[in-house]
């Protein structure tokens, strides 16, 4: 009789890195389906723009802001996170 000081394939591993991979999956999927890009965004620029934008676009939507008033806000914030650093 063996004794193993590990399963010889470890159920919960396994599992997990079928539930990943399921998930991995799932995401891809969702991404390149998606019509458009607002999901993502405050994942893929620096969280300072991100939270003026998102701002902006909520002022915007309730008519205190145009669009160009926002996409100005927006390339402040840019130049502004740019600078800090430098």
């Amino acid at each position: 009789m063996k004794f193993f000081h590990r399963w010889p394939k470890e159920p919960e591993k396994s599992y997990f890195e079928e539930a990943v991979k399921e998930f991995e999956a799932a995401a891809v999927q969702d991404i390149t389906s998606a019509e458009s890009m607002v999901p993502w965004f405050d994942m893929d620029v620096d969280v300072e723009i991100a939270d003026v934008y998102a701002a902006s676009v909520q002022q915007m939507l309730g008519g205190t802001m145009t669009p160009q008033q926002v996409m100005k806000a927006v390339q402040k914030a840019a130049q502004q996170v740019k600078a800090s650093a430098e």
